[in-house]
């Protein structure tokens, strides 16, 4: 049997200096095997509160087996050092797009190039395509649009399926309109009608999860609270942020 938790639920904040890429990161527990899947790695900005949560559950670094990568922008895959005995799986488009180069001739700034040639090089990578299944019950999915190599991660039996940013939230979602992307709107939009047919829920690279029936979405937000603090002057100024609540919505497509 296959359980998936929230480890870091992703957070879609920007801001005039850019966006602050808290990224979702999941983990699946083959209870069967008693192995451990880790679904992205998540940025630097997530890493302690990775730690902090793999360590509450008693979680080892070492006991994760494979770590399943939706593509590779820096705060999906910075963590992989984390977990030197995993094996790392990622779509074969999504590496050649960055062996290639071609993520430079896209104008893709948010690929960390010399981190990832290291991981190359010292770890084992394992490359998947549509229909490849990376572990027992768990599907690759192609869903190119953000970028020509994201894939997202079916968990067959659940029909949960973990897309990274090929759908970053719900706001996507509703109003049709990736806030980034570096393949083809029309390739994203196929994504989504993708997903929709094939998934009774979705966890997004920033966002929470998102059910999904006969057509109708729902935003399950699960009470989440965060605490910013800036200092100005010399003073420290505090602000929370807590959501916590449901929204529907009928699709138009």
């Amino acid at each position: 049997m296959l359980s998936i938790q929230d480890i870091v639920i992703g957070v879609p904040i920007s801001s005039s200096y850019g966006f602050l890429g808290w990224s979702s990161i999941s983990l699946i527990h083959d209870t069967a095997r008693n192995e451990y899947i880790l679904l992205d790695s998540g940025g630097f900005n997530s890493r302690l509160v990775l730690l902090k949560k793999l360590n509450d559950l008693g979680i080892e670094l070492s006991n994760v087996s494979k770590i399943l990568l939706t593509h590779l922008h820096f705060d999906h895959c910075m963590n992989l050092e984390l977990f030197p005995r995993a094996v790392i799986y990622i779509s074969k488009k999504e590496l050649q797009y960055i062996l290639s180069r071609e993520y430079q001739k896209r104008n893709d700034i948010f690929v960390p190039k010399p981190y990832l040639e290291r991981i190359i090089e010292e770890r084992k990578v394992i490359e998947v395509s549509e229909g490849i299944e990376p572990h027992p019950g768990i599907m690759a999915i192609e869903l190119p649009g953000h970028t020509p190599g994201s894939t997202g991660y079916l968990i067959e039996d659940s029909e949960i399926i973990f897309v990274g940013d090929a759908i970053k939230n719900l706001y996507e979602l509703i109003h049709k309109k990736p806030a980034l992307y570096f393949d083809s709107l029309s390739h994203w939009e196929k994504s989504i009608d993708k997903v929709l047919k094939i998934a009774k829920e979705i966890i997004p690279g920033h966002g929470s999860r998102i059910k999904v029936k006969d057509k109708i979405i729902e935003e399950i937000v699960k009470e989440l609270e965060i605490e910013f603090e800036i200092i100005i002057k010399g003073s420290k100024r505090k602000f929370k942020l807590n959501t916590l609540g449901e929204l529907a919505v009928e699709l138009s497509f």
